[in-house]
């Protein structure tokens, strides 16, 4: 199976530089993420993409909606695919980035998910999407956040947690796996 995974365009926590990891509060694509979903739709757009798979937040869905001008396919939300529930939501980036300095990888925020739960909720997602027999696919779309794509890149590399939380990923940037 074919995946590509796109972290979701710009939105306004972005250029705000605060973490948005709650569905309450709702925040959404800017005017260049609506461009930069746009363009990655069209370069999507011959790639035989048969659904997408989405987080729940806005800025996922409507990086979804705009690429899907292009693909013309079913939009499956997952909850699975949200954000990292780190417990700062509505903090800077800089306090967050403050708490990663410890070790996340064995502690949690007292709000907050672990990594080692968001690992195993994404490994559950994925191990769902290649064991299912109900509906095999050729070409996947999943549209998430950087935290949860690291998790899966790490995961799909075989890299341990540390060197997948040091992957970088720009805001729309198509990356692609074979599975």
């Amino acid at each position: 199976m074919k995946l590509y995974l796109i972290r979701h365009a710009q939105a306004e926590s972005n250029v705000k530089r605060i973490v948005n990891d709650s569905l309450k509060t709702k925040i959404h694509i800017t005017s260049l993420g609506k461009n930069q979903a746009q363009f990655a739709g069209k370069k999507l757009a011959n790639k035989k993409i048969e659904i997408i798979f989405s987080s729940q937040f806005p800025r996922c869905q409507e990086t979804s909606k705009i690429v899907n001008r292009f693909l013309k396919v079913k939009i499956i939300k997952d909850k699975r695919l949200n954000e990292w529930a780190s417990g700062f939501d509505g903090k800077s980036y800089d306090e967050l980035n403050e708490y990663l300095k410890t070790d996340p990888f064995i502690l949690k925020h007292k709000k907050g998910e672990s990594i080692p739960k968001l690992k195993k909720r994404i490994i559950s997602f994925i191990n769902d999407l290649k064991n299912n027999k109900k509906q095999e696919y050729n070409s996947v779309l999943i549209v998430s956040h950087e935290q949860v794509l690291k998790m899966l890149i790490g995961y799909l590399k075989n890299l341990d947690d540390k060197k997948a939380m040091k992957i970088k990923i720009p805001n729309a940037k198509i990356l692609s796996f074979e599975i």
